[in-house]
């Protein structure tokens, strides 16, 4: 008996044996997908909260009461906004009645700064009360032309040639960002006729001169074409315009480029004046007076 039962606890320790130990099973797709629920929290948590923002809004303006406040305050602003706006007509108009005579009779006494405010504000008032008669049109081209004759480079055009061309030869000075920073969206004042057509049919200018014993190109190709004459390139033309780029052609030289979008046609017997350009013969200066007026006529022609 002692036997038997030794066998027998024997037989249940062999039964009881541990298992092999295996690694658990790892579900991929529910890892990633836990991983961009994750991500998506806040997005999916913003589109909450803005949704039951709006269906609170709806039902606040829902109610009676809450939606006669709403109907008050949108009546209000659209009142302000429309009063803060006839005022600013009005006073528009009140210095549109003032300043033109104020900016001309600077323009007379050789003020070309002053003037030049005078008719920069006299265009913002024309353009908030929205005119587009032909006084208005003067105005602003009066505006333009006196911009650009008080922003005036105070370098001359073989200074800026040397300039460039000697930063140029250092390698150790960065001569493009010299050009940026002095001479790049420079005025100039021209009064050329060295016009021709252009490949594109646009009116071509190119004054070549030289500096230093170096060859330069002026070149220009203008954006319209407001003082032909039909078929046939202008004879000449006064106008100003900003400097675009200066590149180096080696052994050709240098083209200065102008930027054509900011050709401003002169006008202004008085702005032309002020420039020093008349020759002191009466004969001349009177032709170059005429061909300013004509100039006016055709800018007004090409509105």
């Amino acid at each position: 008996a002692r036997k038997g039962k030794k066998k027998k606890r024997s037989r249940s320790t062999a039964g009881s044996r541990t298992p092999p130990l295996s690694l658990p099973e790892v579900n991929i797709g529910g890892f990633f997908g836990s991983l961009l629920g994750i991500l998506l929290l806040p997005f999916t948590w913003t589109a909450n909260v803005f949704s039951h923002a709006a269906v609170g809004t709806a039902r606040w303006v829902a109610k009676p009461l809450h939606l006669a406040i709403f109907l008050i305050c949108l009546i209000l602003s659209v009142t302000g906004l429309w009063t803060y706006h006839c005022w600013q007509f009005d006073q528009a108009t009140r210095l549109l009645a003032v300043l033109p005579q104020q900016g001309m009779q600077f323009l007379d006494e050789g003020k070309i700064a002053e003037a030049g405010e005078i008719f920069r504000k006299t265009s913002q008032a024309v353009a908030t009360v929205g005119r587009t008669d032909f006084e208005a049109r003067k105005w602003q081209q009066l505006a333009r032309e006196t911009n650009a004759v008080k922003t005036l480079s105070s370098t001359t055009l073989e200074d800026l040639v040397a300039d460039v061309s000697d930063f140029h030869k250092q390698p150790t000075l960065k001569w493009r960002e010299v050009f940026t920073r002095n001479y790049q969206r420079q005025w100039l004042i021209l009064d050329s006729t060295a016009l021709r057509e252009g490949e594109n049919g646009q009116t071509h200018l190119e004054v070549p001169f030289s500096v230093n014993g170096e060859q330069v190109r002026l070149t220009l190709d203008f954006p319209d074409q407001t003082l032909s004459s039909g078929n046939l390139p202008p004879t000449r033309a006064i106008f100003a315009a900003q400097i675009r780029d200066c590149l180096s052609e080696g052994r050709l030289g240098w083209n200065l480029t102008l930027d054509p979008s900011s050709v401003v046609y002169l006008t202004n017997p008085q702005i032309y004046t002020s420039l020093r350009l008349m020759t002191g013969d009466s004969a001349v200066d009177e032709e170059t007076r005429k061909f300013l007026e004509q100039q006016a006529k055709q800018l007004e022609e090409h509105k």
